[in-house]
């Protein structure tokens, strides 16, 4: 999220929704992480064909806005289409499992969910390569 403190911190009203919003943009990160881990896991175990390599460069962005009540834009590309599809497979069983409700980010529309989801990425890249170096299973203990 993008603002100035300097404006935040003169209104305390204002200090009290950066909070809420924070939290609950930190809230869907982490239920970000572990869905993405409950996918990769799941779909590999399904016995089918997968290869998370295909779905790692933008995925993580849909998966954060899988988990949220905001409506997202029709699809365009293939690969969000493909992306969304993996999603939904696999979002009602993560729901129950984990006892999540998709939440709301208050204030306007933002591309946060982008900016995170490269940062995800970036993290998953790094840790699947620690882990090929160590053992080719562990990639999923270090999410």
């Amino acid at each position: 999220m993008k603002a100035y403190l300097r404006n935040i911190l003169r209104n305390p009203q204002h200090l009290a929704i950066y909070r809420d919003t924070i939290k609950t943009i930190n809230k869907v990160v982490t239920a970000g992480y572990l869905f993405t881990r409950y996918v990769f896991v799941n779909a590999y175990g399904d016995g089918q064909e997968f290869n998370a390599d295909e779905h790692i460069t933008s995925g993580f962005k849909e998966v954060l806005m899988s988990l949220q009540t905001r409506p997202r834009k029709q699809a365009t590309s293939h690969d969000t289409l493909r992306y969304r599809q993996l999603i939904n497979r696999y979002l009602e069983e993560f729901l129950v499992a984990y006892r999540f409700r998709p939440m709301q980010v208050a204030g306007n529309s933002s591309n946060w969910e982008a900016y995170v989801g490269r940062q995800m990425c970036t993290a998953y890249l790094k840790n699947a390569e620690m882990a090929n170096m160590c053992d080719p299973l562990s990639m999923f203990y270090l999410m």
